[in-house]
């Protein structure tokens, strides 16, 4: 009986500190397939760019969006002035990245966002994207 309890004792320790370690080894779950992403551009920056353990934003799901849709030169095509024009009416225009502008400007342009209201135009770029946001912005990006 007593061998029991300290196997027992063992099989328990086990398993607690094996379970501790999934979080850990779950980190690095998806890394390979977002390396394989970059390589096709779908994902832009380096491999230190990608941040698999924080949320995806609207802006990074609307460029994901337009990225996978092929519309991606289109987008990067626009010109400055036409961005700045369509971006104006937008009262939290200033908080879309530098990098993203382009793409919020096109989605706009294009009808694949109406912004997070439906009576006042707020983009809301850091805000973190839903599920059926996600959805809408692949739908009508193809």
């Amino acid at each position: 009986m007593r061998n029991l309890k300290k196997l027992l004792a063992v099989i328990l320790s086990v398993a607690m500190i094996a379970s501790l370690m999934v979080p850990a080894l779950a980190a690095n779950t998806y890394e390979a397939e977002a390396l394989k992403l970059q390589a096709i551009n779908v994902f832009a920056g380096g491999p230190e760019d990608l941040k698999l353990d924080e949320g995806v934003t609207r802006i990074q799901g609307l460029t994901f969006a337009i990225r996978i849709a092929g519309k991606d030169a289109e987008a990067l095509a626009m010109d400055d002035d036409e961005v700045a024009e369509i971006l104006a009416d937008w009262t939290d225009a200033d908080g879309i990245p530098a990098w993203g502008k382009k793409y919020a400007a096109y989605a706009i342009k294009n009808g694949i966002t109406v912004g997070l209201s439906a009576t006042q135009k707020i983009f809301g770029a850091l805000e973190p994207i839903t599920g059926t946001s996600f959805l809408v912005f692949i739908m009508k990006s193809g």
